[in-house]
Order: C-alpha cells, then sequence, then structure tokens
C-alpha cells in the first residue's frame, strides 16, 4: 500500500509540474502573468515565472517591494494603481485599467492590470490575486490603427474630389457614405443619410438614370467604368470613377465612386489644344509666306525695271502698273502673315491705353460709316503699361475693323427688330493678378496687375462654333473679297506674346465683346538697352560713290537665281559690277579670295550650305570693313542682336522694290549712279 502510495503520489507530482509547465508556457504565449498578495502571511507576493518576465526582473531577486512596483509607474497612473490596490483591500471592490510601467531604463511598456479581492471561510479578505499582461504591441498596433483612421477621415472630409459608396440592392440605388465634397458636386442640399436613394435627395431624373446605368454597368461586368456628366442646370463637367467593392450574399453590390470637378482643367486643355493648333498654324502659314516673299520679289523687280525701260509706252507702263500693285498688296499679306510665324522684336515702352484708344479712333473714325459711333468708357486713371505700342496699337485696330465690319453687315442686312444705334465701345478695367493667366505660361515674369480692355459691339454676333474658330487664320465669315481671316488671328498671337489673353464673349445677333488681358509690369527705372534700329546702332562706314570712272565691286550671294538676276541688272546701270553667289560656302570662297576687292556684300539669311549669319560672321573674321546688306523674308529677334553686332548696317524685307534696295543701299553709305534713260519706243 505504501509502495502504491508512493507512485501515486510521484504519478500526481509530476502531472502537477506537467501543468504548471503547461500554464507557464501559456501565460509566456498570452504575455500573462499572475500574482497573489497573501495578507494572512505577512503580507507576502507571489509572483508567477510571466509576471517576473513581463516586469524584467530576475526571479531569484524574488517579487518587488511594493514601494519598488509602484516606482516602475509612469506619471499620474502610479496614484491610479496605488488608490485602486487600496480600494480593493479594504472595500473589496476589483480593478482593471491599462497603465505604462518603466522596468528598467529605457524600456517602458504598456501593461493590462487586474486586480480581486481573496477571502477565508468566513468571508474575511485575506488577500488579494490577479493577473499582470504585456499589452505594448496591441496597444501600440490600435494606436496606429487609430491614427490611420482618423487621417483617413480627415482625407475622406476634406479632400477636394468627391468620394462615396452606393449599395444596389435589387433596383433600389442608396447612398452607404459620401463625403462633403460630392455632397456638393452632385448638388445634395443637406448631408444625406446613411441608405438615403437619390430620389429621396431631390435629384433630378436624369442625374439618377445616369448614376443607375453606370453602376449597373460596372456590377455586371465587376470592371472600373469612367464617364462623364454635367448636372441638370450647371456648365460644369464632372469626372465619374466607379470601383465595384464587393457583393454581398443578400444580393447587394457595393461601389466605391470618385467625382471630380474637371471644368476648368478641360477649358485649359481646350486652351492648350487652341493655342497649340494655332501657333502650329502661325509657324506654316510663316513658312508659306517667306516662300512667297520669294517668288514675289522678282516679280516686283522685273516689273519695275520693264516700267523703266518702256516708260514711253503708256499702255504697257499702265499694265505694269496693275502688276506692281498686285505684288506690293500680295507682299502687305505676306507680311500679316509672317504676324504669326514671328518671334517680335519686342522693344517695351510706356503705354497710354488712354492715347493708344485716342489715337485709333482718329485713325477709323473717318473712315467708317458715320452711323456708327464710337463710344470710351476707359476709366480716368489706369496704370501704364511696359509693352510694345506698335502690338498694343495693332490690337485695337484690328479689333475696330473686325467690330465696323459686323455692323456694316448688320445694317446692310436691315434686320427686321429694331435694335438701336449701331455702336463700338471701349472699356477697361484694372484686375488683380490672379483674376486670370496668361495663355503662354513660359513668359518669365508674372503681371502684377491685369488691364482687361473690351471692345463691344451690337452687330451680328456669333455662334458657338464661330466663337470656336474666330482666331484661326484665314478663316472668315465674311463675303468673298471682303476680308481675308487674318485681323483677330493677328490679335491672338500679338496679346499671347505680350504675355496676356483673349476672351470672347458673344451670341447670335446681339453682339460680341473681345476682352484683352494685359499684364501690368513695372516699367524699369532706367530702361533697359532695348534692340534699336539696326541703321541706327551700325557704326557707319566711309561712303562709297560710284562714278563713270569708278565702278563700285558687289558681292551677292543670293540661292534664287532670278532675284539675283534682277538685282544684277537694276544695279549694274548705276555704277555696280554685281558678282553672284549661289550659296554662301561659293560667297565665302570668292570672298576669301579677295576680300579687299569687294567694296559692299548683299546677302540673304537664308541659303543652302553656308546660312546668311554664319557667311557673315566669317567675312568680318576675314577683316571685311565694308557694309553689308540683308535681304531676308523674315529675321527672328536673335538673328536682329547677332546682326547688330556683327554691324549690318540695313535689312532689306523681303519682297523689295528698286527703288527700296537703291534706298538701302544708300542707307549704308553707297551712292550709286543715275540709270540712264531709256531709248523712246513706238507705242503699242
Amino acid at each position: 500500500q505504501q509502495r502504491r502510495l508512493r507512485i501515486r503520489l510521484a504519478r500526481q507530482a509530476a502531472e502537477l509540474d506537467e501543468s504548471r509547465n503547461i500554464l507557464a508556457e501559456a501565460q509566456q504565449f498570452a504575455r500573462l502573468g499572475h500574482w497573489q498578495r497573501l495578507f494572512h502571511d505577512g503580507n507576502r507576493l507571489v509572483w508567477s515565472d510571466e509576471t517576473f518576465r513581463i516586469h524584467d526582473r530576475d526571479p531569484a531577486l524574488g517579487p518587488p517591494t511594493m514601494d519598488e512596483l509602484l516606482g516602475m509607474a509612469v506619471g499620474p497612473e502610479r496614484t491610479l494603481w496605488e488608490d485602486s490596490a487600496r480600494a480593493a483591500r479594504e472595500n473589496g471592490v476589483p480593478y482593471e485599467f491599462d497603465m505604462t510601467i518603466q522596468p528598467r531604463s529605457g524600456v517602458k511598456k504598456i501593461v493590462h492590470v487586474r486586480g480581486r479581492p481573496v477571502r477565508d471561510a468566513v468571508g474575511q479578505i485575506n488577500g488579494l490575486f490577479g493577473t499582470v499582461q504585456d499589452v505594448t504591441p496591441w496597444r501600440e498596433a490600435e494606436q496606429a490603427l487609430q491614427q490611420s483612421e482618423r487621417l483617413l477621415r480627415a482625407l475622406y472630409d476634406h479632400l477636394p474630389c468627391g468620394l462615396g459608396v452606393f449599395e444596389l440592392q435589387g433596383e433600389t440605388l442608396r447612398l452607404v457614405s459620401v463625403n462633403p465634397e460630392a455632397t456638393r458636386l452632385l448638388g445634395f442640399v443637406a448631408p444625406p443619410v446613411p441608405g438615403a436613394t437619390l430620389a429621396t435627395l431631390g435629384s433630378a431624373p436624369e442625374t439618377i438614370q445616369f448614376w443607375t446605368e453606370l453602376i449597373a454597368r460596372c456590377h455586371a461586368n465587376g470592371k472600373v467604368q469612367q464617364s462623364d456628366f454635367s448636372p441638370v442646370g450647371t456648365r460644369r463637367e464632372i469626372a465619374v470613377t466607379l470601383v465595384p467593392l464587393h457583393t454581398a450574399s443578400e444580393g447587394r453590390a457595393r461601389l466605391c465612386f470618385l467625382a471630380e470637378d474637371v471644368t476648368t482643367r478641360r477649358q485649359k486643355d481646350a486652351e492648350i489644344a487652341q493655342g497649340r493648333r494655332l501657333r502650329a498654324i502661325g509657324e506654316l502659314v510663316g513658312g508659306i509666306a517667306h516662300e512667297f516673299n520669294n517668288l514675289l520679289t522678282p516679280i516686283l523687280l522685273r516689273s519695275e525695271l520693264i516700267q523703266f525701260e518702256r516708260a514711253a509706252d503708256p499702255v504697257l507702263c499702265a499694265e505694269l502698273k496693275i502688276i506692281i500693285d498686285t505684288a506690293r498688296r500680295s507682299a502687305e499679306l505676306t507680311r500679316r502673315l509672317l504676324t504669326f510665324g514671328r518671334r517680335t522684336d519686342v522693344r517695351p515702352e510706356i503705354v497710354s491705353l488712354h492715347q493708344v484708344v485716342e489715337g485709333n479712333f482718329n485713325l477709323v473714325r473717318h473712315t467708317i460709316d458715320r452711323r456708327i459711333q464710337l463710344e470710351s468708357d476707359l476709366p480716368a486713371i489706369l496704370p501704364p503699361l511696359w509693352l510694345n505700342g506698335g502690338d498694343v496699337h495693332q490690337i485695337l485696330l484690328n479689333l475696330l475693323l473686325n467690330a465696323r465690319d459686323t455692323l456694316v453687315e448688320k445694317l446692310a442686312a436691315q434686320p427686321a427688330v429694331a435694335w438701336g444705334p449701331p455702336v463700338i465701345r471701349l472699356s477697361a478695367a484694372v484686375l488683380p493678378a490672379g483674376a486670370t493667366t496668361p495663355v503662354n505660361s513660359t513668359k518669365p515674369s508674372p503681371a502684377e496687375q491685369w488691364v482687361r480692355l473690351t471692345c463691344r459691339d451690337n452687330g451680328l454676333g456669333m455662334s458657338p462654333s464661330t466663337i470656336e474658330r474666330v482666331f484661326e487664320p484665314f478663316y472668315t465669315t465674311k463675303q468673298v473679297g471682303h476680308g481675308t481671316g487674318l485681323g483677330l488671328a493677328t490679335v491672338w498671337h500679338l496679346v499671347v506674346e505680350l504675355g496676356g489673353r483673349v476672351e470672347v464673349e458673344s451670341a447670335p445677333g446681339e453682339g460680341s465683346a473681345f476682352h484683352i488681358f494685359l499684364p501690368v509690369h513695372p516699367a524699369p527705372l532706367t530702361a533697359p538697352t532695348m534692340l534699336a534700329p539696326l541703321a541706327a546702332t551700325a557704326v557707319r562706314e566711309p561712303a562709297l560713290t560710284a562714278s563713270p570712272g569708278h565702278t563700285l565691286h558687289l558681292l551677292l550671294a543670293e540661292d534664287e537665281e532670278s532675284i539675283a538676276v534682277l538685282i544684277r541688272l537694276a544695279l549694274e546701270p548705276r555704277g555696280c559690277l554685281v558678282t553672284h553667289a549661289s550659296d554662301g560656302r561659293t560667297a565665302l570662297v570668292k570672298l576669301s579670295a579677295a576680300p579687299h576687292s569687294f567694296h559692299a556684300l548683299i546677302v540673304d539669311l537664308n541659303m543652302p550650305g553656308l546660312a546668311g549669319l554664319e557667311l557673315i560672321r566669317r567675312a568680318r573674321t576675314l577683316q571685311f570693313a565694308g557694309p553689308i546688306i540683308v535681304t531676308s523674308g523674315r529675321v527672328s529677334d536673335d538673328e536682329r542682336r547677332e546682326l547688330a553686332k556683327l554691324r549690318v548696317t540695313t535689312i532689306v524685307q523681303k519682297p523689295f522694290s528698286v527703288e527700296t534696295l537703291v534706298a538701302a543701299l544708300s542707307s549704308s553709305g553707297i551712292t550709286l549712279l543715275r540709270p540712264p534713260a531709256p531709248p523712246p519706243t513706238a507705242g503699242r
């Protein structure tokens, strides 16, 4: 019996040890330790192994004293722990709370503490029992989650895009959640209550149909859907993205939507696209105009030469005059076309808008129908503009002529409804810096203010489709022969180059208003050095004079054979020997062979092989000191500045006449002979 008793006791002891080990391992997994304070045993404190581990204390040292325990508590939680233990000991009140402890320097833990009184057989409190659990990772995770939720809530509530969740149950569409921006975009009077339908929120039937169809399509194919819609009664464009979330077992489909007001962006995109298209057209027509100049130059030169040679034939001279006049009109047209492809030679100056308006009124007042009234409603005080004065004049003149034409057409049409006297009214207003943005965003300095100049007429007006194309070169609604379609295109290009923008307001039959936004920049106290006319900046060379005994030798670099032949025919009778080179490299070879044998150079800028500017640069390197005359259809600002540095005296704009060429040579210090009179010829 004793042997069996010892075996049973040993087995029970082993089971007890195993249970203790299991309990200790379970406590370690759960980071949960227990403790016990025995009042009847000298207030002795008993800790489990996990409790020692939580407090980073060596079990060999035994449990700490109450003062040592309270010393681990951080901040006001020490008092909470002390008061809770006293209430449990004296009043039998259990306690449970989180607290932060610092078991050793540099280590903080969040522990969950529980305690309850232990009573004896007669109900007297003879101790306390409790647990302590290291909840640091869970509390940190909870805090991080709460911070994330607060951040997401802040983003959800303040995001400048509409966000929300729809729920589709059967054919019923309900709102689960919606942020304030979505409430504004979708036109809800008040924030909707979760579960509300669009119908109960007062949405228009078109809006309900749009959302129902979009959600049904997204639910059917399970893919992201994108679409645009305009709220009823507005001109706004709302871009909507719909993302399927999940489908519940009850047949409820939830979808998240993102709504964004893209009205301004679409308008900007349209403006940028229009600007690029117009600039591309401008480059195209500028290039075409340049080529036309090369074609018009020999026509004009040859016609004048024949007219001079056959001066005694009045009939032929009259016919040649028609050709010359037509060529000059074509030249004027090409010069206007070159406005679109050029980079304006900007010479800012202080411009008074009052003076510009008064000058243009005086210019057109005597050339328009006297029934048209010109009115000015400019404020007495306007800030001065630091812009190219010629461009501002041209902008206003084209606007006035455009308004005149539409009023003349309306007068000729004799409208059935009385519309009052035809009026062109100019007004202006000063706007702050943020009132608008320039079309060309590459301008270096932003405007301090804007002056909005408005040219308003009560003419025929324009349809939306016409407004979209009104600034395109050659687009016109006028009858054939009554307009080239370049006036408003010129306005657009000049305003953009000045760093401004143009806006149009018009309706058929009600007239039009063109709003020109011009930037206000402060004029420098000391005006910067601007590119003056080349003839003024050039260093004058000694005068060269042709005489019967002294022939001037000119080197002509021109790739157009017809132009070269006519220049030679025009200059040789005036005492010049013209050596022609058909490209820049040939001209350089001839000049290098005898640089001092030529008295002057006539150079076309655009030539194959070696460009005219490089030829001039190398000519100066060869110590050629004579005058240089440049002929070209268009010259950029950079080329003008470089030519001024190279002491180029004169630029002759193609197409040019014989008189223009002779005058250019004369301004360069070259005096030519008067050509001999042509022999008399019999009339035709």
